[in-house]
């Protein structure tokens, strides 16, 4: 796959309570998405009327090579949509995938922070004034757990 990052076009779909982001290659033919990301509502914080949102996936297609910057460009498109809410997002990398330490290398590279000591989940705030850690530790599982 031979392609121009500048000359990649990113989709937005605000769904309301979630936002999906697709990239697209204009000079692929036939099938030309390449990756989507993708948030969702998880709580809103009593304290702070702040919703925490989740990133539930940052995807590229098989046949796109990873280490160029395009999960990074999609990531930023998320954050950037969740700046224009004043919201902040957290993520448990993992998933399905095997490569656990290179998702959390991955975030934290794109300027997430693990939440505390907790070395399960990382938060992303536009201005880190309503970050999760600094919510006491039982309301924070709530948050966190959705229960």
């Amino acid at each position: 796959m031979n392609m121009n990052l500048d000359d990649l076009e990113f989709k937005v779909n605000d769904g309301g309570n979630n936002v999906d982001i697709t990239a697209i290659d204009p000079s692929a033919s036939g099938f030309n998405i390449i990756g989507t990301a993708s948030a969702n509502v998880h709580i809103r914080d009593d304290n702070t009327n702040k919703m925490v949102w989740w990133i539930s996936r940052i995807k590229l297609f098989p046949n796109v090579p990873t280490g160029n910057g395009i999960g990074s460009m999609l990531l930023e498109k998320l954050k950037n949509e969740m700046r224009k809410r004043d919201c902040c997002l957290i993520v448990c990398p993992g998933g399905y995938a095997e490569n656990r330490d290179e998702q959390f290398n991955f975030y934290i590279k794109n300027g997430f922070e693990y939440i505390d000591n907790d070395k399960y989940a990382l938060e992303w705030d536009p201005n880190w004034k309503h970050r999760i850690s600094n919510i006491p530790n039982q309301k924070r599982l709530k948050l966190l757990t959705g229960e």
